[in-house]
């Protein structure tokens, strides 16, 4: 693992026009906790598209001489223990658990053939090796990107592939199938839970549980 006064932490968040003001609050505890114990530089990208920002974030990140990437999206209610408890499994890509908004599913899933399934049970406590994630709370080696970004041309590392009319592959799994394609491996931890804010889930659910 680098010495932990070696890790330097790219903190990227997309973001568009305006975030809960509950975001903001975990945010800045995070980032005072983290910034007193690693180097760390922020990136932002306001734009309409995550896509669009994820990429933009990512050729800023490899400019920089950061060694890890820390995606947190702007609807995240962030534990303040989220960077060093992800940190300390010293894995190539690692996330946090967080439930997705529109579907009280898990944002971890297993790929099954040409598709992927969220599993019908979390399994709490446990980091777990997985195929996908959503991109809201992780942090990915630098070396990860760097040979993804490589395989991948020049091309955009994010972006959303239509299978039909109806069904979307979103730029979260794209990325993850490159990841995996690079030979690395991809995992979730569920002891440290992400508040997802909106959607279908109230804040109410996360009072007295997260702050």
């Amino acid at each position: 693992m680098v010495e932990k006064s070696a890790i330097k932490l790219g903190i990227c968040i997309p973001l568009y026009n305006q975030v809960p003001s509950i975001f903001f609050k975990t945010f800045i505890n995070l980032f005072v906790s983290s910034a007193q114990k690693y180097q760390v530089k922020l990136f932002t990208v306001d734009s309409t598209a995550v896509d669009v920002a994820r990429n933009v974030l990512v050729e800023n990140f490899l400019k920089s001489d950061c060694t890890h990437l820390v995606f947190l999206d702007s609807d995240m209610v962030l534990p303040p223990n989220l960077v060093d408890v992800l940190l300390a499994h010293d894995k190539d890509f690692v996330s946090a658990l967080y439930i997705l908004r529109k579907a009280h599913r898990p944002c971890y899933r297993f790929r099954d053939g040409d598709h992927y399934k969220a599993p019908e049970k979390v399994e709490l406590n446990k980091l777990i090796e997985i195929d996908a994630v959503g991109l809201g709370s992780c942090i990915i080696k630098r070396e990860v990107i760097e040979k993804v970004d490589k395989e991948n041309e020049g091309k955009p590392l994010f972006c959303n592939k239509y299978l039909s009319r109806t069904e979307i592959k979103g730029e979260d799994v794209i990325f993850c199938e490159a990841v995996k394609k690079a030979g690395f491996s991809i995992f979730v931890d569920t002891a440290v839970l992400a508040g997802h804010f909106g959607g279908i889930i109230p804040e109410s659910a996360f009072k007295g549980m997260l702050y």
